[in-house]
């Protein structure tokens, strides 16, 4: 699979996620007053990720981001590698108290948290290690075999 084609099919199903994240009928309450203290009240999308519209939105972000980053070699490079920081960040946050739903803006716990770490290694995998581009990022590196 091609570094565009990786980067266009993370941001559709990126987008597409953000969008049911807006659909009502998508999202159950996870409990029937919200969560105490959260300023935004999330929902299990298809009943197994937390969501909320903050992470819905950044979803789309991240999906609209990742459509334009899949045209050219370079931008999706970028773009993985600056996903692969990102969801390693949340992902880590979904692990520590408070920070797992960042002070009530939107929960990175649970599936939320598994997508964020399979993100990472995919990303981490195109971004780095699929056809390095070294030492410059438009530089591909060429490994000459010998044969005897």
């Amino acid at each position: 699979m091609s570094n565009n084609a990786f980067t266009r099919g993370i941001g559709i199903i990126y987008l597409l996620l953000g969008m049911c994240g807006f659909v009502p009928g998508l999202v159950q309450p996870a409990t029937p007053t919200g969560e105490p203290g959260a300023l935004f009240h999330y929902g299990y999308l298809f009943n197994g990720f937390p969501m909320n519209y903050v992470l819905a939105t950044l979803f789309i972000a991240i999906g609209l981001a990742a459509l334009i980053a899949s045209s050219q070699l370079r931008t999706c490079r970028t773009f993985e590698r600056s996903l692969f920081t990102l969801s390693m960040v949340l992902m880590v946050c979904g692990f520590i108290p408070h920070l797992s739903n960042m002070f009530g803006l939107m929960p990175l716990f649970g599936f939320t948290d598994g997508l964020f770490l399979a993100t990472a290694m995919f990303t981490f995998y195109f971004a780095y290690v699929e056809g390095p581009l070294m030492p410059g990022i438009n530089m591909p590196v060429h490994i000459h075999h010998h044969h005897k």
